[in-house]
């Protein structure tokens, strides 16, 4: 005798204690006591243990025996109609007496083989149904309602049977109240209704159906048809209902079953359609229908490999089932298994070659595989197919737009919306194609459609969103993003989008909050930690950022974007070198990436590379001709290399292209104000602030500009808006008390150069600065201090060792003024003005041909500079004084007329050899300045026929800044110090005035000369006599 052994693998080869008898158990019947309390657990009440199922079998023997003898006493009443049940149970009784044998004899192997009938059994013992049917019979089947309910109560285990026995019964009451009904007259209304309905004219094929089901109520078929009837009209509670009519006539109705299944797919209750196709698969294992919507469902509900197995059982049952190639090529699709997903879409269109759906999920796989030109095809022969099938004209839009031919997309979704005008994810892909020619507006009108189609439709809320951020409508795409969120909380793309606008808003916390949530929704989301890099960026957490972009990398080895800007943070952490292998590294994965090779020229240009940062702009220029910012840096560069008219081009093009970008306005003042186009410049500065009011570079740089046009009030306003929008602006508040000092406001500019210096202490032209007014207060020593701590900031800052020896020789310190202005000279040789000085200094020092040497080097560099010449030729009179002062004296004296008086001291200054050195005294010793005396005898030379020349000198002259010349005068010769009296100005413009008034009368003067540059130029200019020779900023 043979013991029966568990065969799972855990508790293998454990005793067998009994049999579950649970109909639904998909487990081995046999348990040991692991199964019981284990793979048995929900249902131990349907477990019997090996002991109990003896007087289980005889209870059902009895059962069957008690049946037996009361229908033997109603035989002659219904010996016909119990014929066949009383058959059948006999064969039952002998089954069950063999199982109980077998049980008896432990012959287990045999006895698990007859396991499903005591199943059935145990079932049939639960179900009331018969009781309720029974209980309508009249007092002509109380007999058989007591058999019947008892029967039912035991072991019914052939319910369609009696259910047939039942209508017999019925039928037979009722023919002694009404005429029985027409069977052939139902069937011949069912016929009709059948044809309409195969003419897909569902609705008039109910109301057939509906006259079948008034001649016979218990036509189970036409309940069902009447269900698919209501089912094609989309009325699926109602086809439900129907299905249940039928099934409640016939259980065992296993199209019913897998219909009202389809219909509760319809209603999204996958679970309780799956319990429907097992009722239909139970009742009859071959239904294949049931088998392949089972697998669907468990497609629907994520469980698709389950799903699959399910589809192979049908296509096993029926291998020229298409659906079930269609549904098991879409699992598979899902399951990212593309050709073998288009292997069954093949066999399906094998099976039948018009089977449109088939070629459109086709294309499908095709699209996935980025296949989009076959894809189409396939979507075009499923619209050839059915040209009403409107997801096709849909899923070909999409493959047009894969392939950026957007304005092709956009007519297969209007013949899709046209075809079904309420299909939303039509009108939501419309409205991507229109995003993508930046026809932001009519996106935005398609997204609205396609939610108040759908107002749960969070994919077009999200897209809606992205189409008003392109908009700058940045407040409004983030309220859409939230409403997505509302939807799906779990919608990590509009949690990374919603980061994006904040970020736009400067919301750079709330960002990464919103990064932080799509991360955690999706661990391995590289465009959220990429994006948290970039707010990281903008609150100047480089290294944070870093980490971020270092993040992204490691999910997507080929994110371009995250070496890009791994690439900016570097930069910003000035790793020049390690910046530019980042972009690099961009530009290697894919080459035609504008931005790193931007990037990268700005890197060069940093480190003063600027032929080489140019090519990198011209690359990416190259890949896009409408690089606005490429344009703008390029002529940066340009700019550093003093190559201003190209630089000019460049801000122009990229203005061209963004009327709207602030930048290049910006630039290109600053270009102008280098070529000394000031008005041009001031007009592009505000330009610039025009566009971006909170643009404080652009406000400071229009100061500038109105500095340099004397306009030194409006500057001070202009600066006081940039300090307002960065008070912590240091080279503003450096600006502002240089305006200050221009109007002798020393003081109020002290104190400007006093808040740019705390706000940086190493602000060496602020230093400087203070240092200049300083010395107009007469504070030199204080002023000496200021230039020491700029030089100790900067020990090659060429202007404050200029202004220091400058300084110093106010102190008349010449030594010291004269190392400064060697300092000055070591740093850079050429700086005239500083040979100049240390030609004074020297000079002072009485080292009178040392002095004139060092003018010499200073007229050398620079022609047109003529205070080392003015000095010169004073130098050359300290040398031969005596005889030209005594000989213009007695000129002077002698001479009233202007002209005869300049005339004759040519000819005296040319016989003592000292013709630069026009300097002559009167009888009180008054010495006329050099510049004033040169512009006099120049006009002079109008009367031996060289007007052209004079005119020349003039203009040169008026170009020369007289204010500095005089003022360079006063300071530098100690005799005018010692002479300067009222009478030394009174003199001077008197002689001025004459010398004018003599040539307009003459009217020998050219027509600049009469306008107010000429006469009032002079008269006003000459009044200023003290010194301010000194480097601006």
């Amino acid at each position: 005798m043979e013991i029966l052994k568990c065969q799972y693998l855990n508790h293998k080869n454990e005793e067998i204690i009994g049999f579950c008898l649970n109909i639904y158990c998909q487990n081995a019947s046999q348990y040991c006591k692991e199964c019981l309390t284990t793979i048995h657990q929900g249902h131990q009440n349907d477990c019997v243990q090996l002991n109990q199922l003896n007087q289980n079998i005889n209870e059902f023997i009895e059962a069957f025996n008690h049946s037996s003898e009361q229908q033997k006493i109603m035989k002659t009443q219904l010996q016909q109609i119990f014929e066949d049940i009383f058959n059948i149970q006999e064969k039952e009784i002998t089954k069950l007496k063999e199982i109980n044998q077998q049980l008896l004899n432990k012959d287990f192997f045999t006895f698990k083989s007859s396991i499903n009938i005591l199943k059935q059994l145990s079932l049939n013992g639960k179900d009331n149904e018969l009781q309720k049917l029974i209980i309508s019979l009249n007092n002509i089947l109380n007999a058989v309602k007591i058999i019947l309910t008892d029967l039912d109560q035991k072991h019914d285990q052939f319910n369609a049977v009696d259910r047939n026995i039942i209508k017999v019964l019925e039928t037979e009451i009722d023919v002694e109240v009404k005429k029985p009904p027409s069977i052939q007259e139902a069937q011949e209304v069912y016929k009709e209704g059948l044809a309409l309905h195969n003419s897909k004219k569902y609705q008039d094929a109910i109301l057939f159906y509906e006259r079948a089901i008034a001649i016979n109520p218990y036509f189970d078929s036409v309940w069902n048809n009447k269900g698919l009837a209501l089912h094609n009209l989309c009325k699926y509670q109602e086809a439900i209902e129907c299905y249940d009519k039928a099934i409640a006539l016939n259980s065992n109705f296993d199209s019913a079953w897998n219909n009202k299944g389809l219909a509760l797919h319809n209603l999204n209750k996958y679970q309780e359609a799956i319990e429907c196709y097992d009722k239909a698969i139970l009742t009859n294992p071959k239904q294949f229908r049931a088998w392949n919507n089972k697998g669907w469902e468990l497609i629907n509900l994520n469980r698709y490999q389950e799903g699959i197995d399910c589809i192979n059982k049908a296509i096993e049952i029926n291998p020229r089932y298409k659906k079930a190639w269609n549904y098991k090529g879409l699992a598979l699709k899902e399951l990212k298994q593309y050709l073998e997903a288009i292997e069954c879409f093949d066999n399906a269109i094998l099976i039948h070659s018009n089977y449109d759906i088939a070629w459109q999920n086709k294309g499908l796989s095709l699209q996935n595989l980025n296949k989009y030109q076959e894809a189409i095809e396939c979507f075009e022969k499923a619209i050839q197919l059915n040209p009403q099938c409107f997801s096709a004209w849909n899923y070909k839009g999409l493959a047009l737009k894969n392939l950026s031919k957007y304005q092709q997309a956009i007519e297969c979704f209007i013949q899709a919306i046209a075809i079904n005008p309420d299909f939303d994810y039509t009108w939501n892909n419309r409205g991507l194609s229109l995003h993508n020619l930046k026809k932001y507006q009519e996106a935005i009108e398609c997204y609205s459609q396609a939610i108040l189609i759908n107002p749960d439709f969070c994919e077009a809320w999200n897209n809606k969103g992205l189409a008003l951020h392109n908009l700058n409508k940045y407040q409004e795409a983030v309220e859409c993003y939230q409403r997505a969120i509302l939807i799906n909380p779990y919608f990590e793309y509009a949690l990374n989008n919603m980061g994006l606008s904040l970020e736009k808003l400067y919301k750079y916390q709330k960002a990464i909050k919103c990064y932080e949530e799509a991360i955690v929704i999706n661990p391995d989301f590289e465009y959220a930690f990429n994006n948290m890099g970039v707010s990281l960026y903008n609150l100047n957490k480089y290294q944070e950022a870093i980490e971020c972009y270092e993040k992204a990398i490691e999910i997507n080895p080929y994110y371009e974007r995250a070496f890009n800007n791994m690439g900016l943070s570097l930069h910003k952490l000035n790793n020049y070198q390690e910046a530019i292998i980042f972009y690099e590294k961009a530009i290697s994965i894919n080459p035609n990436f504008d931005q790193p090779w931007n990037n990268k020229g700005l890197v060069l240009h940093n480190l003063n590379k600027y032929l080489e940062a140019i090519e990198c702009y011209d690359k990416a220029i190259l890949i896009n001709p409408l690089f606005d910012q490429a344009f703008n840096n390029m002529g940066l560069s340009l700019h550093k290399i003093n190559n201003y008219q190209k630089a000019i081009i460049c801000y122009d093009k990229a203005i061209s292209i963004n009327p709207n970008f602030d930048q290049p306005w910006n630039n290109k003042g600053l270009a102008l104000n280098n070529l000394e186009k000031y008005e041009d410049a001031i007009v592009c500065f505000r330009h610039a602030t025009l566009l971006n009011s909170n643009f404080n570079e652009a406000w400071n740089n229009q100061g500038l500009a109105l500095q340099n046009v004397h306009q030194f009030q409006s500057a001070i306003e202009c600066y006081k808006k940039a300090i307002e929008l960065n008070p912590n602006f240091d080279f503003v508040w450096n600006n502002m008390g240089w305006a200050l000092h221009h109007l002798n406001k020393s003081e109020e500019a002290i104190q400007c150069y006093i808040k740019a210096i705390s706000i940086n202490p190493k602000n060496q032209k602020a230093w400087n600065n203070k240092g200049l007014s300083l010395i107009k207060l007469n504070l030199y020593q204080e002023a000496i201090e200021c230039y020491n701590k700029a030089i100790t900031i900067d020990p090659l800052f060429v202007k404050a060792w200029y202004n220091k020896g400058l300084g110093l020789q106010h102190l008349n310190n010449q030594k010291v003024a004269i190392e400064c202005y060697e300092k000055v000279i070591q740093i850079d040789p050429k700086h005239f003005r500083a040979w100049n000085c240390k030609g004074w200094a020297l000079h002072q020092q009485r080292n009178f041909q040392e002095a004139i040497e060092c003018y010499d080097k200073a007229i050398s560099i620079n022609p047109n500079f003529d205070c080392p010449q003015s000095n010169k030729g004073y130098q050359s009179s300290n040398i031969n004084i005596k005889g030209w002062h005594y000989s213009s004296r007695k000129i002077i004296n002698q001479q009233s007329n202007v002209t005869i008086k300049l005339f004759k001291l040519i000819q005296s200054v040319k016989q003592h050899g000292v013709i630069k050195a026009l300097h002559y005294t009167n009888q009180k010793n008054i010495l006329m300045p050099f510049f004033v005396m040169t512009k006099l005898l120049q006009f002079h030379l109008i009367q031996q026929d060289q007007k052209e020349k004079a005119i020349h000198y003039f203009n040169k002259g008026r170009k020369e800044k007289l204010k500095n010349v005089i003022r360079r005068q006063f300071n530098q010769d100690s005799m005018i110090r010692r002479l300067y009296r009222k009478n030394y100005v009174s003199y001077e413009v008197a002689l001025i005035n004459k010398f004018i008034q003599f040539y307009l009368k003459q009217q020998e003067m050219p027509n600049i000369l009469k306008t107010k540059c000429s006469y009032q130029y002079f008269l006003k200019r000459i009044k200023y006599s003290f010194f301010n020779q000194i480097y601006f900023n």
